[in-house]
């Protein structure tokens, strides 16, 4: 088998029966609200002990957007089709390039 195939596990499915909880009824880890703006990917940082978001603009237009993860909240502006980095530590949130380091 490819090399890749050896990471794919069978989707574990938990079906929960209705009760009442602590959670909202509609509940997100995250959030994105900006036109054209996408999170691409969400990573344990390579060094840090944080959490890299990746996100992306999709239209090809200057755009901004707002992020909350966790207790964290930010926003940043895009130009077209610009992939930004954020590393997130204890709550606070910082620009870094593609290799983490800060900008």
């Amino acid at each position: 088998p490819k090399l890749s195939e050896q990471f794919l596990q069978p989707l574990v499915v938990h079906t929960e029966s209705a009760h009442t909880g602590d959670l909202p009824s509609a509940y997100s880890a995250f959030e994105c609200a900006g036109d054209g703006i996408r999170i691409g990917a969400m990573k344990l940082a390579e060094e840090d002990n944080g959490i890299i978001v990746r996100a992306v603009e999709q239209r090809g237009e200057k755009n901004s957007a707002k992020f909350k993860i966790a207790d964290a909240e930010w926003s940043a502006k895009f130009n077209s089709f610009e992939i930004k980095s954020f590393l997130i530590v204890d709550g606070k949130v910082a620009e870094v390039d593609l290799l983490e380091r800060m900008i």
